[in-house]
């Protein structure tokens, strides 16, 4: 999941703004649409507002987490918001508390967000928190323990917030798969092998010594002033002495004493574990970063190792550039409406860079 993180999100995404200039395009839009492309607004102008917006939200940390939020659980979630000072915010929410809502249109499209989360109330409970996200407002609702399948609105926190779309952003696997899942059957075989091994190297470093043609001076069990079976302690001395004496003889001369171990072949442990690697990196696509750092390879070689994660995450650049470019026209719409500008969405072009 990391590997599959920094390799897709590890670098920011890269803005620029296109501006048509073909004149006959332009009359063409112009006369059947009814629409002035590539004048709108001073490209270097629109440039400057994305990299302020940017700087402010430290884009390059929020787009590792979406990733990292993708590869995990097969979903990122993230809002936008206005500061009391007029700064636009977008930030991160959990995948795990979120959920976007759809209308029934072709394509279907966002019309708001669900987050859930828990937390104590004024009166000490564990509640549940709800906040409904729409293009007007936030809502939020609570329950509690005294009663736990009531959700009730708190009047004194809605929010009217007037975006043109949901301010509610979410791109999902349309598997709803994690980078992880498909290989985790062969995770857990992996895991198993790993614990079987400690398991017998903890078995075999408290290993029972067995020692023929000697008999014990003291037995093993002996009764108590009840009557009850209990270890002699006597021989527990009489054992310690035998284990810490630099020599032991045994008076039978077919007599013998060693460790009761159980052996394991180490070199079908090791092919298998290896083997399951193998085929974990092999079905997730994730190239094998050992053979790539213990062998001389040129750039376009280790590109190459790449290009089958290349093309796993093709469909997830589709669906992230969508879901940004989303959220820049809910913000330039704000800004537009706010300052009677006319900056067109349409002219950002987003590049997402590999790392």
């Amino acid at each position: 999941d990391n590997i599959g993180a920094g390799y897709f999100a590890g670098k920011e995404p890269k803005y620029t703004i296109k501006q048509e200039t073909s004149e006959e395009k332009i009359n063409l839009i112009k006369k059947l649409f009814n629409k002035i492309v590539g004048q709108n607004a001073n490209a270097k102008e629109m440039q400057l507002i994305i990299d302020y917006i940017r700087d402010y939200n430290d884009d390059a940390n929020f787009f590792f987490e979406m990733g990292l939020d993708y590869m995990i659980t097969g979903a990122c979630c993230w809002i936008n918001y206005e500061t009391e000072s007029n700064e636009i915010v977008y930030s991160r929410v959990s995948s795990l508390q979120s959920v976007a809502i759809y209308d029934y249109s072709t394509p279907v499209q966002t019309i708001g967000g669900i987050r859930i989360w828990q937390e104590k109330d004024n009166d000490g409970f564990d509640c549940d928190m709800v906040e409904i996200i729409s293009d007007e407002y936030k809502t939020y609702y609570k329950n509690s323990k005294r009663q736990p399948k009531e959700y009730k609105e708190i009047n004194d926190m809605r929010e009217e917030i007037k975006w043109e779309l949901a301010p509610f952003y979410s791109v999902e696997n349309p598997d709803n798969l994690a980078l992880h899942e498909p290989v985790i059957t062969l995770i857990d075989a992996y895991e198993t092998v790993l614990t079987n091994n400690k398991h017998l190297f903890e078995y075999n470093d408290n290993a029972k010594l067995k020692i023929t043609g000697f008999m014990p001076e003291n037995d093993l069990m002996i009764e108590d002033e009840n009557g009850e079976k209990k270890l002699n302690p006597d021989r527990q001395k009489e054992d310690e002495a035998i284990l810490n004496a630099p020599t032991f003889y045994t008076p039978d001369a077919s007599g013998n004493i060693e460790w009761i171990i159980k052996d394991i072949n180490d070199t079908a442990s090791e092919n298998h574990k290896r083997t399951l690697i193998e085929l974990i990196l092999m079905c997730s696509m994730i190239p094998s970063v050992s053979e790539i750092s213990t062998t001389e390879k040129t750039a376009t070689e280790i590109e190459r190792s790449f290009f089958p994660l290349e093309q796993v995450l093709t469909r997830a650049d589709k669906l992230f550039k969508k879901e940004l470019l989303r959220m820049w026209e809910n913000i330039f719409n704000r800004i537009n409406r706010r300052k009677k500008t006319n900056f067109d969405f349409r002219e950002i072009k987003i590049e997402l860079q590999r790392n």
